[in-house]
């Protein structure tokens, strides 16, 4: 069985239209997307309330420019679940989730160092 959907199911995960099920379902780099996005969430911290400075939505934005291949919003919100992490409407697109402000911080620093390595290397390659 499809490892997303043994996911979707185990964590009573509801999709709709906008979530693009048959494309979801059936695209191999969800899989990597999920493996992904839980590696760097279990190495942030879970809070006590939700932070309320972003949503689901961004978050996957920031999976993507970490290094990632696109990422449905729907795998980041399994890989939050799976990693512990509680969603304010698992039924609700851009959700919040109760992660660390200061974790979230992080993610654009290394966001910000990899896209400056990216430039020079890219200005170093024009110059030779």
């Amino acid at each position: 069985m499809n490892k997303i959907k043994e996911l979707i199911d185990k964590h009573s995960l509801k999709l709709d239209a906008r979530d693009n099920p048959w494309e979801l379902l059936s695209c191999p780099s969800a899989e990597t997307a999920f493996d992904f996005c839980l590696k760097e969430l279990n190495k942030c911290a879970i809070i006590k309330t939700q932070n309320r400075s972003h949503t689901t939505y961004g978050y996957k934005h920031y999976m993507e420019r970490l290094g990632c291949c696109y990422v449905y919003e729907r795998v980041f919100t399994l890989a939050a679940m799976e990693a512990g992490f509680t969603i304010t409407d698992d039924s609700a697109h851009s959700a919040r989730i109760n992660i660390s402000e200061k974790d979230v911080k992080r993610w654009g620093v290394d966001i910000r160092e990899k896209e400056a390595a990216e430039r020079m290397a890219n200005l170093l390659a024009r110059s030779e």
